[in-house]
């Protein structure tokens, strides 16, 4: 293995994070994204919501996600460089991760229900609708479903961000 090779796997290995870290961060962070979206419901509706369970689920899961996966990107790009990059890393995957795997997961959700729906498997309808439900739950998170991370989760990212671009060297 070239020299190159060497320091891409001492890298790697640097940037994966210790259990703790990694595991009691994904549930505070996921946490943290599930109080963001009950505050966001309840100025709005008042937890007024027959999915409210199910969103929960969601949001919780996206977090905990994008927490192991942003977090993991950060390291691996931000370790042994300046506080600004380390901090830049960290803002840009766990922002990132958690609103990407949030997505998908939400996506997934819509496939679920609106499955009774579709045409058989692989069939060029089917194809068709698989890309228009996915559309459809990308725009709808988008457009519905960032709002919900205004009230405590853009904070949190920030203040978290610069406590792990800190604590990473």
């Amino acid at each position: 293995m070239a020299k190159g090779g060497f320091a891409l796997m001492a890298r790697a290995r640097a940037s994966l994070a210790g259990p703790r870290l990694l595991i009691g961060g994904a549930l505070c962070w996921g946490l943290v994204m599930v109080a963001s979206y009950l505050v966001y419901e309840w100025r709005q509706t008042g937890l007024n919501r027959f999915h409210l369970a199910t969103m929960l689920g969601i949001v919780f899961s996206g977090g905990v996600l994008g927490w192991i996966s942003g977090l993991t990107c950060a390291r691996f790009f931000g370790i042994w460089r300046r506080f600004e990059t380390r901090l830049a890393a960290t803002l840009f995957f766990l922002c990132i991760g958690t609103m990407g795997f949030t997505m998908v997961l939400l996506a997934l959700q819509f496939r679920q229900f609106y499955a009774q729906w579709h045409d058989p498997f692989l069939t060029k309808t089917w194809i068709i609708q698989q890309i228009e439900t996915t559309a459809g739950a990308v725009y709808q998170f988008l457009v519905l479903g960032l709002p919900h991370y205004l009230p405590l989760a853009f904070p949190a990212l920030i203040v978290t961000s610069f406590a792990v671009a800190k604590r990473m060297r």
